[in-house]
């Protein structure tokens, strides 16, 4: 599912020339430009929280996914979402022509790569301590939102995106750590294979894996918090659909974000579902028609 709504979200803003007007519309309305903010900060987080797809399937099956693509895979997706957005806001602001953009876009991987190794090297080898880069990094980052806030300007914003990107991947590795940290052995608790219940079946045995999968001793914390951050997203998003005059303040481009978020957390509650139950092809079956 992610990826799809990633190549949606490409579409529609490089490829149709009504998705690059509405992003220059958002950018000049100061209401829609912190609403833009708040949406692909949303919009980049769910995409990242479809690692909850990738942990279900190998509770079920340990062998499907090779280790570094189970763990890299939501975090290069979610790195991805910030890609789309940038290389396309500088595209209507003229300072890289489409096929330079195209370049740079498949050259992200290289990138993530990049700043992976990098965060590694200064934690491991430089003896950077995890909580005080953290804790520096996330002031840094309230500092550049107030700037950007204040300057009201596509190269600000352009330049918080970039800034979110690179401490998004020092943030997952520092939530691996730490969660790593926290364990009695060295095998954390998304490597322990799938606990089976032998007294449920059907239903009930569905809602045990789901269960687990989501009040997990990693994860609950992050399920809590998509729960609350997606409820309010679900509120304002109905709000905008219900005012016109604040669906016009918000602006196009953060409903759309908007929209592709609680979508995309939907189906991927339905595609963990569908792991747990064996029927792997429900999100094809649903979407094929589309």
């Amino acid at each position: 599912p992610s990826v799809l709504f990633l190549l949606l979200t490409y579409t529609a803003f490089w490829k149709i020339n009504q998705g690059r007007d509405l992003l220059l519309f958002t950018m000049e309305k100061y209401a829609a430009y912190i609403f833009f903010i708040l949406a692909q900060l949303f919009w980049g987080y769910l995409i990242w929280y479809s690692r909850l797809v990738a942990k279900a399937k190998y509770w079920e099956d340990p062998d499907f996914f090779i280790d570094k693509l189970r763990i890299h895979l939501p975090r290069f997706l979610g790195f991805t979402a910030y890609s789309i957005i940038i290389l396309a806001l500088l595209q209507v602001n003229d300072v890289l022509k489409t096929t330079m953009a195209h370049i740079l876009l498949l050259l992200t991987p290289l990138y993530y790569f990049l700043v992976h190794q990098i965060w590694k090297y200064l934690l491991d080898k430089k003896g950077w301590h995890l909580y005080k880069v953290m804790k520096i990094t996330g002031g840094l980052l309230a500092l550049i939102i107030i700037a950007v806030l204040i300057t009201h300007t596509p190269a600000a914003l352009i330049v918080l995106f970039s800034a979110v990107q690179i401490s998004f991947v020092l943030f997952v590795i520092g939530r691996r750590r730490v969660i790593e940290l926290k364990q009695a052995t060295a095998t954390t608790q998304q490597e322990q294979k799938f606990l089976h219940y032998d007294t449920a079946n059907g239903i009930k045995l569905l809602l045990k894996k789901m269960r687990r999968l989501f009040f997990d001793r990693e994860d609950r914390a992050y399920f809590i918090a998509f729960n609350i951050i997606s409820a309010l997203a679900l509120l304002v998003y109905v709000f905008g659909l219900n005012s016109v005059l604040f669906s016009v303040k918000m602006g196009t481009v953060p409903v759309v974000l908007t929209a592709f978020g609680l979508i995309v957390g939907f189906i991927n509650l339905i595609s963990t579902a569908s792991v747990f139950a064996r029927f792997i092809n429900f999100y094809r079956l649903c979407f094929c028609p589309i």
